[in-house]
């Protein structure tokens, strides 16, 4: 295994232990082994059936293929991202996709960059809506500019989501220019097509989709809290989701590995809670949803045997 591959665990790895050591190990230990199960396993089997509307809304792009093919693909493909950075290895179900259906993965991977951008606008909705509410708990300025900040960072992605897939500038820049270039213009040719032969309802039909997965997480949510002993309002953990989802994209550590457990401390702190509650909360979340989706393996040994 290279350097590059290592480095982001290990900076993700530090940034959690330097977390953990200046909020104190047992208190998060012993919030965590404190868990209800009467409310976690529900917490389970709610985020299944975001799995299940994500599966719904690859439906939608792929609709030549089966629900029972893209529940498992999706799932192994989450998986992949709750392990890379910028969570760019859900890119994998381009590839299980091109097994399965004999499409070119580069045109599967145009359909699913379309779909991250739908995702990534409503994040930047619901995060605006969500900083509206969290400033209601806020008197610092400077808390407020770091909930806009985190809010609106999703917004660069759909602008570069749009350049790459509805311009040519991308195409203008590699040029005549042939070998791993030329491989590259190919791909982006092929990914800018199949993302402009997506129809306005079927991007209608993701987008509501994408609003009851929303919806559902803010219920996983508010289970999580629950599970732990805690009370917080369900409108409360609806709003926090986008925030903390957003800064999973974060390029540089796998699924945003100790800073999204920074920002959920830093989110339970102004609802009242403890700045332990919000790592204890996060790490839960995470183990749960990698837990879920660790069923999509079963798609890894069937994309591996095609």
């Amino acid at each position: 295994m290279k350097t590059r591959d290592v480095l982001p665990f290990v900076i993700g790895f530090i940034l959690l232990a330097v977390l953990f050591y200046t909020l104190g190990p047992a208190k998060i230990a012993g919030l965590l082994l404190k868990t209800n199960l009467w409310y976690f396993v529900p917490a389970l089997l709610v985020y299944f059936f975001c799995d299940l509307l994500s599966a719904l809304t690859l439906k939608v792009l792929f609709p030549e293929a089966k629900l029972s093919m893209l529940l498992p693909c999706h799932m192994c493909g989450m998986l992949y991202s709750a392990i890379t950075p910028g969570r760019v290895g859900y890119f994998y179900v381009a590839y299980s996709l091109s097994k399965s259906l004999g499409r070119s993965a580069s045109a599967n991977a145009g359909l699913l960059t379309l779909m991250q951008a739908i995702n990534f606008f409503l994040k930047v909705v619901f995060s605006l809506a969500a900083v509206v509410y969290f400033s209601l708990y806020l008197l610092s300025v400077e808390a407020k500019y770091y909930l806009v900040m985190v809010s609106l960072a999703p917004l660069s992605a759909v602008a570069l989501i749009g350049v790459f897939l509805y311009t040519d500038i991308p195409i203008k820049l590699i040029g005549a220019r042939g070998g791993i270039l030329g491989k590259v213009k190919e791909y982006t040719v092929a990914m800018q097509e199949a993302g402009k032969s997506v129809g306005r309802k079927a991007i209608l039909k993701m987008m509501m989709l994408s609003i009851c997965g929303w919806l559902l997480l803010g219920v996983m949510s508010y289970l999580i809290v629950r599970s732990l002993g805690l009370e917080a309002g369900f409108i409360a953990c609806l709003m926090m989701h986008p925030l903390l989802s957003a800064i999973m994209f974060v390029p540089f550590v796998p699924a945003g590995l100790g800073l999204t457990e920074t920002g959920s401390a830093v989110i339970f702190n102004i609802i009242g809670l403890s700045t332990a509650d919000g790592v204890a909360f996060m790490l839960l979340l995470r183990a749960a949803m990698i837990f879920v989706d660790a069923f999509g393996v079963i798609d890894m040994k069937l994309a591996g045997g095609k």
